[in-house]
């Protein structure tokens, strides 16, 4: 299922760091050089992630759509903090492929307290 998937991709891309095994389901892998994808989805902040939540999914056809909540911990910040996040896949030859935002977004992102 997308929900399954979409939370593989994630805890592999922000918690495992395992870039190749997300770099396998981008949709514009073949276009798209696996060093300029690194450069695009790297962490270089002091931001590191515990874990992901999926809340929802939705699918129309052949795109999905996946709002998920990612815990982060915050140097000097005492409890992890949420941080929403608004994916789309595409489905192409019977497999669910990530599409990569354009470009990486430098704005600060909407954190929020986690529930205990």
């Amino acid at each position: 299922s997308l929900e399954r998937v979409a939370a593989e991709y994630w805890t592999k891309r922000l918690i495992d760091k395992d870039y190749k095994a997300t770099y396998d389901r981008e949709l514009e892998k073949g276009s798209l050089p696996y060093e300029k994808y690194l450069e695009r989805i790297k962490n270089a902040g002091e931001i590191s992630y515990a874990s992901i939540k999926i809340k929802d999914v939705k699918i129309e056809k052949d795109k999905g759509e996946v709002n998920l909540i990612v815990a982060c911990k915050i140097p000097k910040v005492p409890k992890d903090v949420g941080m929403p996040l608004l994916d789309n896949w595409s489905f192409e030859s019977n497999q669910w492929k990530h599409v990569l935002a354009k470009k990486s977004s430098k704005a600060i992102p909407n954190f929020m307290p986690l529930a205990k």
